[in-house]
């Protein structure tokens, strides 16, 4: 039983890890927290509320302005900007501004979008394949 809950206890603080707050050496001075860095070497950081990433150097590749940024997939992460969601790719240049209320998951290279209710579809690049109506 000790084991069990040694294990559930391990697999718990695995997950909640990967934003703990780190230490802040070297060039992360003055982030309030630092994530695990991901396979292209960049760590989410959050900053006076705000997220970005930065590099292994230090250097914030995306910019700590967003309110949310979720896991990368394919090259882009969904992101959201005063309550609205866009996407941003692993180079750190948006392509899809945060105009939508909500970005669905891609399906078969599409997304469902979200505008007052009214929705649309957006195509992997960004662009909307049908219109938010």
């Amino acid at each position: 039983m000790k084991s069990l809950i040694l294990f559930v206890f391990s697999i718990l603080a695995l997950s909640t890890a990967s934003f703990a707050q780190k230490s802040n050496k070297g060039g992360t001075k003055g982030y309030d927290k630092i994530g695990s860095y991901n396979r292209k070497g960049w760590a989410k950081v959050e900053k006076n509320g705000k997220v970005g990433y930065i590099d292994r150097s230090g250097v914030e590749v995306i910019e700590c302005i967003y309110d949310q940024i979720y896991p990368f997939d394919k090259g882009r992460a969904k992101m959201i900007k005063n309550g609205k969601f866009g996407l941003v790719n692993d180079n750190g240049e948006v392509f899809v501004d945060a105009k939508y209320d909500y970005i669905g998951p891609f399906v078969n290279g599409l997304a469902i979008v979200t505008v007052n209710n009214k929705r649309g579809l957006i195509n992997e690049q960004g662009e909307e394949v049908v219109e938010v109506e």
